[in-house]
């Protein structure tokens, strides 16, 4: 409730200013969870990194990816690790500015 909470009140002063909320999914998580924090996804680009980083956990040691485990199922990226992000969030806002926008999951 907590993370609904803080959602919603930056979500509503972000599109009070006209400014894009970029939601991105911690690694290894499924979007949908994320997704259900809004009652009205619309105008959110969602960012998703469950299959990126299974992908790359099926193909290299997980020490490569994370740092720890301080989440459980992943913890602390690696420099790998953060590239990984940093792709994820590179694609989905060009696939924003390209004209998919609104609340499309990338």
């Amino acid at each position: 409730l907590m993370t609904r909470s803080n959602y919603l009140r930056l979500w509503e002063s972000l599109r009070a200013r006209g400014v894009l909320l970029v939601a991105m999914q911690y690694p290894r998580r499924p979007l949908s969870s994320l997704q259900l924090l809004f009652d009205d996804p619309s105008g959110i680009v969602f960012v998703d990194n469950e299959a990126r980083f299974e992908d790359a956990l099926r193909r290299m040691p997980y020490e490569q990816v994370f740092m720890d485990r301080c989440y459980g199922d992943f913890g602390h990226a690696t420099e790998f690790g953060r590239r990984m992000l940093a792709q994820s969030v590179a694609e989905a806002m060009l696939g924003w500015l390209g004209g998919r926008g609104g609340s499309e999951a990338l």
